[in-house]
């Protein structure tokens, strides 16, 4: 049997006290890489008839502001594909990506915003707020550092209402641990600060 879900798959398992879930195979699954990422874009503007090619400048500048995260490479690969249409370029070089960008940037601006309203609504918006500046300037924070924060943050009376409140961010995707991270979480690029205040 295999099993793949959302980050709450595993308390969920755990609920049931499914001890199973210990003993099975865990595949982690990243971002992507550059190259994959590239390749991502690349390969159906390609076999677009006619075909778009990239300039090299612009898919790295396009692959970086991706955060090398799949639904961020679509909304980008279907932006510049308009672009390019709309002008009949055949060529995605920087100023085809400077006039994609407003439709790329308004449709991640309105991911984040589900987003936030879903972390609005679960009550969690100020310890997740602290949380994302805590990885403002680090790809990762250790296990106990982001417990300190949301303890920090939600003035929690107890471990217990820390881990409760970590399982929470869990749960909506908040953060996650990175495939052969160890010990280390690493901010999810749907609520990424620095995304963010590119998106604004």
């Amino acid at each position: 049997m295999v099993m793949a879900g959302t980050p709450g798959l595993q308390p969920h398992l755990n609920t049931m006290s499914a001890t199973f879930w210990s003993r099975a195979e865990k595949i982690g699954i990243g971002r992507l890489d550059t190259d994959a990422s590239a390749a991502a874009l690349v390969r159906p503007m390609a076999e677009q008839e006619p075909p778009i090619a990239f300039q090299e400048k612009a898919l790295a500048t396009v692959v970086e502001d991706s955060q090398l995260y799949p639904y961020f490479l679509q909304l980008w690969g279907a932006a510049l594909w308009a672009a390019a249409r709309s002008t009949g370029h055949a060529r995605i070089d920087a100023g085809l990506v400077s006039s994609a960008a407003p439709d790329f940037n308004a449709q991640r601006a309105a991911y984040y915003e589900d987003r936030r309203e879903e972390l609005e609504r679960a009550d969690l918006l100020a310890v997740a707020a602290k949380v994302a500046r805590a990885f403002a300037d680090r790809a990762t924070l250790s296990s106990e550092e982001l417990n300190t924060v949301i303890g920090d943050a939600s003035a929690a009376d107890s471990t217990a209402t820390v881990l409760r409140f970590r399982d929470q961010l869990v749960t909506t995707g908040f953060f996650w641990k990175p495939p052969d991270a160890g010990d280390t979480c690493a901010c999810s690029a749907a609520y990424s600060p620095n995304s963010r205040r590119k998106a604004r």
